[in-house]
């Protein structure tokens, strides 16, 4: 019994971790750079996420963080408002209008290799129902890529406090990231890398893909 509790304690432990390096993600790609944005990446918060990613010695994150680390300490003494710019610009090139450099949007719908996209859409709404899930930003496509992890988030966060569902919640996630997320994301980021001007979304989508691996990994030991 008490093994049983320490398990589930330690499950919920890092699906609250794993909830919050989700909302970490998200936040990186979604929020238009601004001074509130790049007074984050120097804050206390975000270095720490950077060393614990790190500490995990998972070689395209590791890459990533280098990347990331090595852009904000090249850039720390420019002009605020050029460097935000200069992240803004980027930004768009790689989320908002990707087409105008050649790169497939983060849209699952553009990835996949099968055409029936209706029904895609449909079983993609359907996990998302299943789970009581409702995006918060109704104007996003339901497989625009900050959406599908925000799924991931929210049901990470489920687990960590409610154990109860922990064996319903993990069989979704694993659903989700085997057919959906899982299966697209590491081409998306993978190909805008080549894309990103700066280092610092070059780095943040490596950190993206290699997170997204070992999210798989993890979730196959259930």
């Amino acid at each position: 019994m008490k093994q049983a509790q320490q398990d589930e304690k330690n499950i919920a432990g890092m699906s609250a971790k794993r909830g919050q390096i989700y909302q970490i993600l998200i936040n990186i790609f979604m929020c238009l750079p601004d001074e509130k944005f790049r007074n984050y990446l120097y804050s206390p918060e975000f270095q720490s996420f950077l060393e614990r990613q790190k500490e995990l010695q998972y070689p395209i994150i590791t890459k990533g963080i280098g990347l990331i680390t090595g852009f904000l300490k090249e850039t720390m003494n420019v002009d605020i408002v050029e460097q935000i710019e200069v992240l803004a610009v980027d930004r768009t090139r790689l989320i908002r209008v990707p087409h105008a450099t050649g790169l497939k949007a983060p849209y699952e719908s553009q990835y996949q290799k099968e055409k029936k996209t209706s029904s895609s859409m449909l079983r993609i709404t359907n996990l998302y129902r299943k789970a009581g899930f409702i995006p918060v930003d109704a104007k996003e496509s339901v497989d625009f890529f900050c959406v599908e992890l925000d799924f991931m988030r929210v049901l990470s966060e489920q687990i960590a406090k409610e154990p109860s569902k922990t064996s319903f919640l993990f069989s979704i996630q694993k659903t989700f990231l085997e057919e959906h997320l899982g299966k697209w994301i590491g081409e998306y980021a993978e190909n805008a890398t080549a894309y990103a001007e700066t280092d610092f979304y070059r780095g943040c989508l490596m950190v993206l893909q290699g997170f997204i691996e070992i999210e798989k990994m993890y979730l196959k030991t259930f």
